[in-house]
């Protein structure tokens, strides 16, 4: 199996209409955000103004997850005229993805997803973490905290999306061991099912092609204070504003990794997984 864990803290920070934005992760290497020819890109913004148009992006699904602030979206399905009900639902097949006609309020920790091709406006300031995703992937977004030393163990079935038949399981969280013995060798001692939702099939034949390789991605980008991510013998600890990506192809079905707080304070993060 190939498994890659990476830590990624130099990024580049461009100015947009809005604010500012700076792109974290664009997959494959090579792609180009201008082009859409991606599989998924990670990203984070300022919004500076208190009015804002969102770019339009054809065939893009979006996740919108707001970290600081107060923003409301309004999305105008009613401009769109070549959008149909039956392929928005195709594209999001959660609850909160149906809602995305009309306005919506977003408050630090909402997440909200819409098509990218639909005309959306926003009012209010603030900082949001971005995930686009062209038709071949599809993935989830959250903003996690951690108490000082306490960890996350995951066990996450892997597959693609034309076989994906996942089901949900419960987490573990498992809290601090006071005496401070508690060991590396220990940490991987349990792991528990954290498995996405979504049952997302691909509707654009020329993604297909494009990207005709199958994978699994968690991404962690921290927002306040060090985490570290683990898998098997491999390691990185994550400050304030780094990255850590742990990419994998489908050659096994279980993928297991760990989050641990190893410092006195809280840690927030925003976790992503994402498969295609």
């Amino acid at each position: 199996m190939m498994t890659k864990l990476e830590k990624y803290s130099n990024f580049i920070t461009s100015n947009w209409a809005g604010g500012t934005t700076t792109e974290l992760m664009i997959y494959p290497e090579g792609a180009v955000y201008k082009k859409l020819d991606f599989l998924f890109r990670l990203s984070t913004a300022t919004v500076t103004d208190p009015k804002g148009t969102f770019t339009l992006l054809p065939g893009i699904k979006r996740k919108l997850l707001l970290l600081d602030g107060t923003i409301r979206l309004t999305h105008e399905y009613q401009k769109a005229g070549e959008v149909k009900e039956k392929q928005d639902e195709d594209f999001f097949s959660d609850d909160s993805a149906k809602k995305a006609s009309g306005f919506q309020w977003m408050k630090p920790g909402d997440v909200a997803c819409f098509p990218g091709w639909i005309p959306t406006e926003s009012e209010g300031t603030g900082v949001d973490f971005n995930l686009m995703m062209s038709s071949c992937a599809d993935g989830e977004i959250a903003l996690i905290t951690l108490l000082a030393g306490e960890k996350e163990n995951y066990a996450e079935y892997v597959t693609s999306l034309k076989n994906d038949t996942r089901e949900n399981h419960t987490q573990d969280n498992d809290t601090q061991d006071n005496d401070k013995q508690d060991n590396d060798t220990q940490d991987n001692d349990t792991l528990s099912n954290n498995i996405l939702s979504n049952d997302m099939q691909s509707k654009t034949s020329q993604n297909k092609k494009q990207h005709a390789d199958s994978g699994y991605c968690v991404a962690v980008y921290v927002t306040k204070g060090e985490v570290c991510l683990r898998s098997g013998e491999d390691k990185i600890c994550l400050q304030k504003g780094e990255l850590g990506v742990l990419l994998t192809d489908l050659s096994q079905q279980i993928l297991g990794y760990q989050l641990k707080n190893e410092s006195n304070a809280n840690v927030q993060f925003v976790k992503c997984n994402l498969f295609w």
